[in-house]
C-alpha cells in the first residue's frame, strides 16, 4: 500500500515525464492568470464609470458607505476631549517651566535633580502617548478622506457622462447625495487640519522638554563628577561651632514633599501594572499554600537536599514568601521608576526577609543578616528624610563603622562561601570584602574633612551591595527550591525522563541559578558604582575583537555565539530524544526499535538545524559555508571515506532497522546485546559485560546474525551417547519425555529426537527442542540435561566414557629382537 501511494505521488518513467509536464502547464496557466489580474487592471476596473441603468442599484450602497465613514470618524466632542487633555498637560508643563525659571539648578542636590529629570520625562512620555494617539486619528481621517474623494469623483464623472436622460426626481436624489458627500469631505479635511495643528503643538512641547532635560542632565553629570569635591564645611568645623548657617537636621517635610510627586505621578500612570503585581501575589500565595498542604512522601525523603529543606521553610510560610517574590517582581515590572520608589520597595522586602532568612540560616550566621538588614533600613530612612543635611552624613558614618565590623567578621567566618558556593567565587568575595574595609575606612576620614559626596557615594553603594547578597540568595533559594520541590513530587513519577534524572536536573539547575545569582550581584556592584557604560564598552570591545580574512569576519563574539548556540541545540536535541524515547513514543505501541529510530532521527535533525542557526547567528554567510563544505568534500575524498561510510551505514541502520537496541547479535567472533546505535558507531555489550564499540560499516558490510530480530524463540540442542546394547527406541522416548516435562520447553513446535550415528564408544542421539525466549536458554538446557541423566539412571541406561583398545605387535617384536641381539653380544 505504501509503495502504491509513493508511486502515485512520485511516478517513474513515462508517468513521471507526463506528470512533470502537467505540473508545468498548470504552473504556466496560474502564472498567466496572475499576470492577467494586475493591479493596474484592477484599478481600471474600479475606476470604470457607473452606467445610468445602475444608478438606482448602486446609490443605496454609496449612502451606506457614507454613513459608515461618518460613524467611524472621531466626533467633535471627542476632539474637544483630546484638546482638554492636551491643555492639562501643557498647563502642567508651563507650571514646571515657571518653577524652573526661579530655581538655580546649580545649588540643587543630586537627588533633587534626579527627581526633576524624572518629572520632566513623565511629561514627555505623556506627550508621546498623545502624539501617537493623534497620529492614529490623523491616519484614519486621511484614509477615510481618500475613500470619500474617490467616491465623490466617481459619481460626479458618472453623472456628467451618463446622466443626461435622468428624471428630475432622480437628479434631485443624486444632487443630494453629492452634497452630502461633499460636506463629509469638507468635514474630514477640517478635522485633519485640526489634528495637524495639535500634532505641531505637541512636537513643539516635546522639543521644549528635550531642551530642559538636556540642561538638567548636564547639571546632573557635573554633580556626579564632583565625587572628591567638598560639599560643605568639615565635620570638625561643625562640631567646634566654627561653621555657621549649615543645617544639621534640616526640614524633613521638604524632603518628603520633593519625593512624593514623582512617585505619585508614576503610580498614577502604572495602575494596570499594580494590578499585575497584585495578581502575581495572589497566584503565588495559592500555589505555595497548595504545595504546603500536599507534601508527599517523596518530598519528605528528599530532605537530604539543602534546597529542599530551605524550600520547605519557604512553603510553610506562603504569605511571606509570596509577598517577597511579588515585591521582587514589582522591581522588574515597574521599570524607569523614581529612585525613591525603589527605596520604598526594597524597604518593604525587609518585612518578609526578617521572617524567612533567619529560619534558613544557621544560628551563628543570623547576626550578620540582622546587622546588614538594620544598616540597610537605617540608610533608607536617612535618605528619605535627611538627605542633603549633615545628620544624614553622621548616620552614614555610624553605619559604615557597623558595616566594617560585620564585613571583617564575614571574612573570619567565611560567610561568602556560604552565600555563593564555589571556591573561586568565595575567593573573589573575600577580596571584595578587604576592598570594602579599606574604602569604608576612607569614608570616615572623608566625613571629618567635609567630603560628603564621596562618603554618600561609597557607603550607600556598599550597604546596598551587601544587602543584595541576602536578597538575591533568598530569591535563588525560592526559585531553585520550588523547582526541586516539583521535581521530587509524586506528580513527576509518571514521566520517566524526569524521575530517572532527578539528581542531574537539580544539580544542573542549582549550578545555573548560583551562577545567575552571582552575575546579578556583579551587575549590582557595577551599577551602584556607576561603571555600567564603561563595563558595557569593555564587553563590546572584547566581543568585537577579531580579524578579517577576505569576506570572512571572525570575532570572539561570533565564535562564542556559535559555540553557545550549537551547544544549546545539542542539549535540546538530547533532551528531546530522551523525552521521546521514555515518555512520548512508548504510548503509541510502536514496533520494537521504531521509537529509538525516530528519537535518534529527531535528535540529529535538531542538531543539524541548530548548526545552521548557530552559523547564521555567528554571521556566517552561505557562501562561506559552501567553501567549508567544499573543503570537507576534498577531505572526504582523501581520508574520510571510512567516516562517511560509517555515517551512511548509521543512517541505513536507523531506517532499515536490521538490528534494534536490545537485540542479541553475533558479528564475526563477537556476541552480545546491542546497547546503542549511533550515527557513526554502535555499542555492543558482550556477555562478559564488556562494551565493544563497532563501526556501523562492519554491521552493514559483514554477515550478522540477529538472534532476536523478528522473535526471541531459540532452538536448543543436547547431544547424548548411550552404551551399545541399549534400546534406541526407549532412549528416544526418554529424551523426548525429559524435554516435554520441562515447563519452559515449547510444545509447539514439539521436541525432536534423532538417531545420529554409531559412535566409537556409544550410540549417539540428538535432542532438539525450542525455548520461547532468547535469554535463559543455557539454564533450561542444563535442567533438561540433568533430567536426562536422572532418567537414564532410573532406566539402567549407561552413558559410556570414551574407550580405546590399542594392539601393539610390530613394536613388541622389534623390542624383543633388539633385546636378544644385545644379550648375544654380551656373551661374546
Amino acid at each position: 500500500m505504501a509503495g502504491r501511494i509513493f508511486t502515485f505521488y512520485f511516478p517513474t518513467g513515462r508517468k513521471k515525464i507526463l506528470f512533470s509536464l502537467l505540473l508545468f502547464l498548470m504552473a504556466g496557466m496560474l502564472t498567466l492568470n496572475a499576470q492577467d489580474k494586475t493591479p493596474e487592471d484592477t484599478v481600471k476596473k474600479a475606476e470604470e464609470l457607473i452606467p445610468a441603468t445602475r444608478f438606482a442599484g448602486e446609490l443605496p450602497a454609496a449612502f451606506t458607505t457614507l454613513q459608515e465613514i461618518r460613524s467611524s470618524v472621531i466626533t467633535t466632542a471627542g476632539i474637544s476631549e483630546l484638546k482638554k487633555d492636551l491643555d492639562t498637560i501643557f498647563t502642567e508643563i508651563d507650571r514646571f517651566s515657571e518653577k524652573m525659571a526661579h530655581t538655580d539648578t546649580g545649588i540643587l542636590q543630586q537627588k533633587a535633580l534626579e527627581n526633576l529629570i524624572f518629572l520632566w520625562q513623565q511629561q514627555k512620555e505623556k506627550l508621546i502617548e498623545q502624539q501617537t494617539l493623534l497620529e492614529d486619528h490623523l491616519e484614519t481621517l486621511q484614509g477615510k478622506l481618500s475613500v470619500t474623494n474617490h467616491l465623490l469623483n466617481l459619481w460626479k464623472k458618472s453623472i456628467a457622462v451618463n446622466g443626461q436622460d435622468l428624471s428630475p426626481e432622480n437628479k434631485a436624489v443624486l444632487d443630494s447625495f453629492l452634497l452630502n458627500t461633499s460636506n463629509l469631505r469638507d468635514t474630514l479635511e477640517r478635522k485633519s487640519l485640526v489634528f495637524m495643528g495639535l500634532l505641531q503643538d505637541v512636537s513643539n512641547q516635546i522639543i521644549r522638554i528635550n531642551r530642559t532635560l538636556r540642561t538638567l542632565q548636564e547639571e546632573l553629570k557635573k554633580k556626579q563628577k564632583m565625587l572628591l569635591s567638598s560639599k560643605g564645611p568639615s565635620l570638625f568645623k561643625v562640631i567646634s561651632g566654627k561653621a555657621q548657617g549649615y543645617p544639621f537636621m534640616g526640614n524633613i517635610g521638604n524632603n518628603i514633599s520633593s519625593s512624593l510627586p514623582p512617585i505619585k505621578d508614576y503610580l498614577n500612570n502604572k495602575r494596570f501594572d499594580l494590578l499585575w503585581i497584585l495578581l502575581i501575589f495572589l497566584s503565588l500565595y495559592f500555589i505555595l499554600y497548595f504545595l504546603d498542604k500536599h507534601k508527599d512522601s517523596e518530598i519528605r525523603q528528599a530532605r537530604k537536599h539543602s534546597y529542599i529543606q530551605k524550600t520547605l521553610i519557604l512553603v510553610a510560610r506562603p504569605l511571606w514568601t509570596s509577598l517577597f517574590l511579588s515585591l521582587l517582581s514589582a522591581r522588574l515590572i515597574l521599570t524607569s521608576a523614581p529612585h525613591d520608589l525603589y527605596i520604598l520597595l526594597y524597604t518593604l522586602t525587609l518585612i518578609p526577609l526578617f521572617i524567612l532568612v533567619p529560619a534558613m540560616l544557621p544560628r551563628n550566621h543570623r547576626q550578620y543578616f540582622y546587622v546588614i538588614s538594620s544598616v540597610f533600613l537605617l540608610d533608607n530612612i536617612s535618605e528619605l528624610f535627611f538627605y542633603g543635611y549633615l545628620l544624614n552624613n553622621v548616620i552614614l558614618m555610624v553605619l559604615s563603622v557597623f558595616l566594617i565590623i560585620t564585613v571583617a567578621r564575614h571574612n573570619r567566618d567565611s560567610i561568602a562561601l556560604m552565600i555563593f558556593p564555589g571556591k573561586w567565587i568565595g575567593t573573589l568575595v573575600t577580596l571584595f570584602n578587604y576592598l570594602t574595609i579599606i574604602l569604608l575606612s576612607a569614608t570616615i576620614l572623608a566625613t571629618f574633612f567635609g567630603f560628603y559626596n564621596f562618603q554618600e557615594y561609597i557607603v550607600t553603594a556598599y550597604i546596598w551591595i551587601y544587602f543584595a547578597i541576602y536578597f538575591y540568595n533568598t530569591a535563588n533559594i525560592a526559585i531553585a527550591g520550588i523547582f526541586e520541590f516539583i521535581i521530587y513530587g509524586k506528580w513527576t513519577e509518571r514521566y520517566k525522563s524526569i524521575s530517572k534524572n532527578r539528581e542531574m536536573l537539580t544539580h544542573k539547575t542549582t549550578l545555573f541559578l548560583n551562577l545567575l545569582t552571582f552575575l546579578f550581584w556583579l551587575y549590582t556592584i557595577v551599577a551602584l558604582f556607576g561603571f555600567k557604560e564603561q563595563t558595557a564598552s569593555a564587553i563590546v570591545a572584547v566581543w568585537n575583537f577579531g580579524f578579517k580574512a577576505g569576506t570572512l569576519d571572525v570575532t570572539l563574539g561570533n565564535i562564542t555565539l556559535f559555540i553557545f548556540v550549537l551547544w544549546l541545540s545539542l542539549r535540546i536535541a538530547r533532551i528531546t530524544q530522551t523525552v521521546l524515547e521514555e515518555d512520548v513514543l512508548v504510548r503509541f505501541h510502536l514496533d520494537r526499535g521504531i521509537p529509538e529510530s525516530i528519537a535518534t532521527l529527531v535528535k540529529y535533525t535538531i542538531g543539524i538545524i541548530g548548526f545552521f542557526i548557530a552559523a547564521g547567528a555567528a554571521g556566517m554567510k552561505m557562501n562561506n559555508l559552501a567553501f567549508i563544505f567544499g573543503a570537507l568534500g576534498v577531505g572526504i575524498g582523501f581520508g574520510l571515506q571510512d567516516i562517511i561510510n560509517n555515517f551512511i551505514s548509521g543512517l541505513i541502520l536507523l531506517f532499515e532497522r536490521p538490528i534494534h537496541i536490545g537485540d542479541n547479535i553475533t558479528v564475526g567472533e563477537l556476541e552480545g546485546v546491542v546497547k546503542h546505535i549511533g550515527i557513526r558507531s554502535s555499542i555492543i555489550q558482550a556477555y562478559d559485560r564488556s562494551e565493544v564499540v563497532v563501526p556501523n560499516g562492519k554491521l552493514i558490510s559483514n554477515e550478522l546474525i540477529n538472534w532476536t530480530l523478528s522473535n526471541e524463540m531459540r532452538r536448543l540442542e543436547i547431544r547424548v551417547g548411550v552404551a551399545y546394547g541399549s534400546d534406541p527406541v526407549r532412549v528416544m522416548e526418554i529424551l523426548k519425555e525429559c524435554a516435554l516435562s520441562h515447563k519452559e520447553v515449547m510444545k509447539d513446535p514439539p521436541p525432536y529426537v534423532w538417531f545420529n550415528e554409531f559412535g566409537d564408544s556409544s550410540v549417539d542421539f540428538r535432542l532438539l527442542f525450542f525455548y520461547p525466549r532468547f535469554s535463559g536458554g543455557m539454564t533450561v538446557r542444563s535442567e533438561v540435561a540433568t533430567a536426562i541423566v536422572q532418567a537414564f539412571k532410573e532406566n539402567n541406561i549407561t552413558i559410556p566414557f570414551p574407550q580405546m583398545d590399542v594392539y601393539i605387535r610390530e613394536a613388541m617384536k622389534q623390542v624383543a629382537e633388539s633385546k636378544s641381539g644385545k644379550s648375544g653380544k654380551s656373551k661374546e
